[in-house]
């Protein structure tokens, strides 16, 4: 068995415990981060392991800025 374990709140994992084999997906919700590099650790906890293992996994992105926006006047000739 395994849990996992994250505190960025910016990320939300579709489960936290299980049993392996099995897949955990990760979802980023943006809304009110600025533009900037984000990054996090997901920590893994497995104790049926003799004395306990974890593993951490990065997780990370970029909100980029918006490009300006360039407005030119149009004239007709």
């Amino acid at each position: 068995t395994w849990q996992a374990f994250e505190t960025a709140p910016w990320l939300q994992l579709n489960k936290t415990s299980g049993a392996t084999i099995d897949q955990v997906t990760v979802t980023v919700d943006t809304t009110g981060l600025g533009p900037g590099v984000y990054s996090t650790n997901i920590l893994f906890l497995t104790p049926d392991i003799p004395g306990g293992s974890s593993e951490a996994v990065t997780v990370g992105f970029t909100i980029s800025p918006e490009l300006p926006r360039i407005f030119l006047p149009f004239t007709r000739h």
